[in-house]
């Protein structure tokens, strides 16, 4: 009996260190995710977009606001939407991911997530698949305080023939698709630098009819960026400017 006695002693001293075992296992690996997703905070795009399509007569057209930043809901880290968070943002507690689009100062390169309450998931570090050109999001140096975005970003959800969720950030790579698109509408996204404003991005991308036009400044709401510093002796050519029609460019 004794020796049976034992034996079950054994057996679940055994157990016991195993689940201990595996439970530090798991604490340590949601801490390791967790301070890997925090380091999405770091990102340094923040800000709303609009998008909506060309018959748009009210807000149910398009994907609508498209957040740059988690922080733009959740301004305390605490992983719920803040009681004062603006349009676009859920309900007041409701728990949000942290994400973000970032900008690397040497490269260019745009890397991260943007996110759509009614589309999902906007990668803006796509590689491949696009439909014409270069398909990572990257801006082009025009003069010291003036970029312009080039490449495309993709609504993940989005995988049908006639809506397969990509997003041209110029007419170029619209253009790249078929057709020389910039000859009848030129838009684009810039970024310019003020020593008052910083970063700001004006202008507008183009996902199709089903996304539609995607305006990165309104009088409510823009997309800024810490990514880049003013530079006094900055100067160069203008903005591009608005699309002057909504049926300019094809889908």
């Amino acid at each position: 009996m004794n020796l049976n006695f034992n034996k079950k002693q054994l057996i679940i001293s055994i157990l016991l260190l195993l689940v201990l075992l595996i439970s530090i296992g798991n604490n340590k690996f949601e801490l390791t995710k967790m301070e890997s997703v925090q380091a999405s905070h770091l990102a340094n795009v923040s800000g709303y977009a609009w998008a909506d399509t060309p018959q748009a007569s009210n807000s149910t057209q398009g994907i609508g606001w498209v957040s740059f930043n988690s922080k733009n809901c959740d301004s305390n880290d605490n992983g719920t939407s803040d009681p004062t968070a603006p349009a676009g943002c859920p309900k007041q507690g409701s728990p949000i991911s942290n994400y973000g689009v970032n900008i690397d100062p040497s490269s260019l390169k745009l890397a991260g997530y943007a996110w759509s309450e009614a589309a999902g998931w906007i990668s803006f570090q796509e590689t491949s698949g696009c439909p014409g050109g270069s398909c990572g999001a990257s801006f082009v140096k025009k003069s010291a305080n003036l970029y312009e975005m080039q490449g495309w970003a993709k609504v993940l959800s989005m995988t049908d023939p006639q809506a397969d969720g990509w997003i041209a950030l110029n007419c170029s790579n619209a253009s790249g698709a078929g057709g020389n698109i910039c000859s009848t509408s030129q838009f684009g996204v810039t970024l310019s630098v003020t020593e008052k404003e910083g970063g700001t991005m004006t202008g507008y991308a183009w996902g199709g009819e089903v996304i539609g036009w995607v305006s990165f400044s309104g009088d409510k709401y823009k997309v800024t960026t810490s990514a880049f510093p003013f530079v006094p002796s900055g100067g160069g050519p203008g903005k591009i400017s608005p699309v002057s029609s909504w049926k300019e460019v094809a889908p």
